[in-house]
């Protein structure tokens, strides 16, 4: 699953007016933000799904010590992804939902914040999740308005527009203005709900299937550890001495 790209290349076909004109460039400069933010997430995913896609085991034999490092990496770095690709939803969820769910996205970032705070602190001296955590900052949309805002200015100019129709010389050019603007609105609260749904599948892909088949990557290399540590218990516990003694005694 991934953040689709949004296209706004038809919608200066549909505005002509001055205020619709400098409306439109607001749009722009926000849809250009998310679209810059959705390559970003989108390689962040491809990243984590190629990672844990990964065989545990190669040819069916048993790891050896390179292996069973490069699996240690991979692991970590699907745990850091798995940090930060939400951290980064949470940031675009406000530049689409903004004042509309503003009290859950808070709760939200108040969460992710402890969680990744005690991360970094079992990390130590790693700075890998503080360099990923720096692009996701790096990618944040800085604009003052989130989609839903400019949905509801674009409702707003509809109504300043119906009322500047009693003023005008010429209402023919307003009416087409308003139904520019009407036909704008659509499209973009068509937008808005695209969004909303690619976020909330997205992130129920995170939360059921990738953070399961982490988990499962993860418990297994802890029992493989429990095996070699067991092992390496037995091999210690048996000196040649040892070794000699049962072999006479089972004769």
């Amino acid at each position: 699953m991934m953040i689709p790209k949004i296209e706004i290349s038809n919608f200066k076909a549909l505005v002509g007016g001055v205020k619709s004109n400098s409306f439109l460039t607001r749009v722009e400069r926000l849809i250009y933000s998310l679209n810059k933010q959705s390559e970003t997430l989108n390689d962040w995913v491809s990243t984590l799904i190629d990672t844990l896609c990964k065989p545990l085991l190669t040819d069916g034999k048993n790891p050896d010590g390179e292996e069973y490092e490069q699996s240690l990496k991979d692991q970590d770095l699907a745990s850091n992804l798995l940090q930060i690709i939400p951290r980064a939803l949470t940031d675009r969820s406000e530049f689409i939902l903004g004042e509309e769910d503003s009290t859950r996205i808070k709760d939200i970032k108040k969460q992710q914040d402890g969680d990744f705070k005690l991360e970094l602190q079992r990390k130590g001296d790693d700075n890998s999740l503080k360099e990923l955590d720096s692009i996701r900052e790096s990618i944040k949309p800085l604009t003052n308005a989130s989609l839903q805002e400019l949905i509801d200015e674009l409702k707003d100019l509809e109504i300043d527009l119906k009322q500047d129709l009693k003023d005008v010389i010429n209402p023919e050019i307003v009416s087409e203005e308003i139904e520019a603007v009407k036909t704008f609105n659509f499209k973009l609260r068509n937008i808005f709900e695209s969004e909303k749904l690619a976020q909330f599948l997205l992130q129920r892909e995170i939360n059921t299937n990738l953070n399961s088949v982490f988990n499962a990557r993860i418990e297994y290399f802890k029992q493989l550890q429990l095996i070699s540590d067991s092992v390496a218990r037995k091999e210690y516990s048996f000196g040649p001495t040892t070794v000699v003694s049962s072999e006479f005694v089972e004769c």
